[in-house]
C-alpha cells in the first residue's frame, strides 16, 4: 500500500492502471468500452450493433477491403477476373479453422453456399445477385461464375456475410447459437463470451490482412456512457468506441484543446472519422403503411427540415446527386399515428428520436418512441453497410423493396454494376440514387464525424483501426 501511494504521488496514476501498461509483467487484456450490444457470432445471421465487429475479429474472408487505401486486398486468398463472368479465387496455403480443419476451397464454397441459403435480411441475395454456380476445382482453386457482368463482385467477398465458417462446427441449414464460441480463422480465437465481455486472444495460425495488435483482448459492455467515461478515468478502457454522449464529447474536446500534446487529463487522443457516421430513418416492410404511398410521402415531408443529408451514398463519392429534396411542403393530413424504435444502447440515440418526434408532430403525425423496438413502422438507425462501396451504401433500400419494384431496381443495379467508364458508372449510380428518393422507403437523415478514444501506449495508422465497412476493426490498435 505505501507503494501505490508512492506511486499515486510520482506519477499520479494507481497501482492498478500501472499493472495495465504495455510493459507491465502483469498485463491485462487489452480492453475496448462500448455500450452497444451485439446479438450474432454467425456471419449468415441478421446481426445489429457490434455485431459485424465480432465476425470481423474471428472470420477470414477471401477479400479485406483496405480502409486506407480503399483497394481490396488478399485475406484468406487471391483472387481475379478470368473473364467478364468468371472470377477465380485461390485459397492461401496452411490456414486452419481454430477446431483444427483446413481452410479449404471446399469450405469457402461451403460458407457462401450456407449465408445464400440462410439468407433472412436479403443481404445475400444483393451481394450474390450475380452468382450463377460455385465451382470447387480442388482443394485450393474454386470459380465463380457469374450469370451477368459484376464489378461489385470482389466486395462482395470482403463483406462480412462471406466469412469463412469450420464445415465441421456449422450447420448448413441452421444458425449457430451466439451463446457457442465463434469457430473461425481470423486474427482472434474467441476464448470467452457473457452479456458484457467477449475475450479474444490472438490466433497464432492466422495469416492473412489483419495483424492483429495485441496479444489479449476484451470489448467490454457498458450501461451507459457515464460508466464508459468513468472507466476512461480510471484507466479501466485502452478505446472508447463510440460510447460517449455528445456533452461528454464535448468536454473532452476542451480537455484536449488545452493540452500542449493534445490529449484529455487521462491521456486519451481523439481519432476522427470525418462524416465516419450516417443515420436513416427505415421503413419496416411489416408495417401496414409500407405500401401506402401518401403516408411515406407525409413523412420524408415532414423530416425534410430536419434532414441534412440528401442522398444514401456518402457526399464527395463519384456519382453522388441530391436525390432528396432539401425542403418540401409539409400537409398534416388525416390524423395518423406511427412507432419508431431504436438501439437504446447507442450513445444520444433517444434524442435523435425525439427530433424525429418533434418534426413528425408537425406534420399531425404522431409518434410512439419504442427503444429496442423490433416490430415498428419505423427504424431509427445508423446505416451500416457492409463494404464501403456503391452495393454496401445502398444495402438496406436495395434488400427491403417495394412490391412490384424488385425488377427495376434489379436492373438499375445490373446497368451499375456492368458499367465500365467512369461517367457511365455516375449516371447509372446516380439513377439508383434517384429511384431510392422516388420510393422512400429509407430515408437519410445526418451525417456525424466518427469520434474514438484512444489511451495512452496505444498506436493506430490512420484508418486502419476501420473494417470494410466502417465497422470497429480491432487488430487496427497497437501497444
Amino acid at each position: 500500500m505505501a507503494a501505490c501511494a508512492a506511486l499515486l504521488l510520482v506519477l499520479a496514476s494507481s497501482c492498478t492502471w500501472a499493472q495495465n501498461q504495455p510493459d507491465h509483467p502483469e498485463r491485462k487484456a487489452f480492453t475496448v468500452g462500448v455500450t452497444e450490444k451485439f446479438n450474432r457470432l454467425d456471419p449468415a445471421a441478421d446481426g445489429s450493433g457490434l455485431s459485424d465487429a465480432m465476425v470481423l475479429a474471428s472470420f477470414q474472408r477471401l477479400l479485406a477491403l483496405d480502409p486506407v487505401d480503399g483497394l481490396l486486398k488478399p485475406d484468406a486468398g487471391s483472387c481475379m477476373f478470368l473473364d467478364e463472368l468468371t472470377y477465380q479465387c485461390e485459397v492461401s496455403d496452411e490456414l486452419y479453422f481454430t477446431d483444427g480443419a483446413a481452410v479449404t476451397a471446399p469450405s469457402v464454397k461451403f460458407s457462401i453456399d450456407r449465408a445464400i441459403a440462410l439468407d433472412r435480411s436479403g443481404e445475400a441475395a444483393v451481394l450474390f445477385g450475380a452468382l450463377d454456380e460455385i465451382e470447387v476445382l480442388d482443394d485450393s482453386m474454386l470459380l465463380f461464375h457469374l450469370d451477368r457482368v459484376d464489378n461489385q463482385f470482389g466486395y462482395a467477398l470482403a463483406a462480412p456475410l462471406a466469412s469463412i465458417v469450420s464445415p465441421n462446427a456449422y450447420s448448413p441449414d441452421r444458425i449457430r447459437p451466439a451463446s457457442q464460441l465463434a469457430v473461425g480463422s481470423g486474427p482472434y480465437e474467441m476464448q470467452i463470451i457473457t452479456e458484457t465481455r467477449v475475450g479474444f486472444t490472438a490466433y497464432s495460425e492466422y495469416d492473412g490482412f489483419a495483424d492483429p495488435g495485441q496479444q489479449r483482448l476484451n470489448i467490454q459492455r457498458y450501461d451507459s456512457p457515464e460508466i464508459v467515461r468513468t472507466a476512461m478515468s480510471n484507466r479501466e478502457v485502452d478505446i472508447a468506441w463510440g460510447g460517449l454522449d455528445s456533452q461528454q464529447v464535448a468536454a473532452l474536446d476542451v480537455q484536449v484543446e488545452a493540452s500542449a500534446l493534445g490529449t484529455t487529463r487521462d491521456g486519451f487522443r481523439r481519432l476522427t472519422d470525418p462524416g465516419g457516421r450516417a443515420w436513416q430513418l427505415n421503413w419496416s416492410a411489416e408495417s401496414r403503411w409500407f405500401t401506402d404511398d401518401g403516408v411515406r410521402e407525409r413523412v420524408a415531408a415532414a423530416i425534410a427540415r430536419v434532414r441534412t443529408d440528401r442522398s444514401l451514398i456518402p457526399p464527395g463519392e463519384p456519382g453522388w446527386v441530391p436525390a432528396f429534396a432539401d425542403t418540401a411542403q409539409v400537409e398534416t393530413g388525416e390524423p395518423l399515428r406511427l412507432s419508431i424504435g431504436f438501439d437504446a444502447s447507442v450513445a444520444d440515440e433517444p434524442i435523435r428520436a425525439e427530433r424525429l418526434r418533434a418534426a413528425l408532430g408537425g406534420a399531425g403525425i404522431e409518434v410512439e418512441l419504442v427503444p429496442d423496438g423490433i416490430s415498428t413502422d419505423l427504424w431509427l438507425g445508423e446505416n451500416r453497410p457492409p463494404t464501403d462501396s456503391a452495393t454496401g451504401w445502398l444495402m438496406n433500400w436495395l434488400e427491403n423493396p417495394l412490391p412490384g419494384t424488385e425488377e427495376r431496381n434489379a436492373e438499375a443495379l445490373a446497368a451499375y454494376e456492368s458499367a465500365d467508364e467512369q461517367a457511365e458508372k455516375d449516371e447509372t449510380l446516380g439513377t439508383l440514387q434517384e429511384l431510392a428518393a422516388v420510393d422512400l422507403t429509407v430515408l437519410p437523415l445526418w451525417r456525424e464525424d466518427r469520434v474514438t478514444w484512444m489511451g495512452p501506449g496505444i498506436s493506430t495508422s490512420d484508418r486502419e483501426y476501420l473494417g470494410p465497412g466502417g465497422q470497429l476493426a480491432v487488430w487496427g490498435f497497437h501497444w
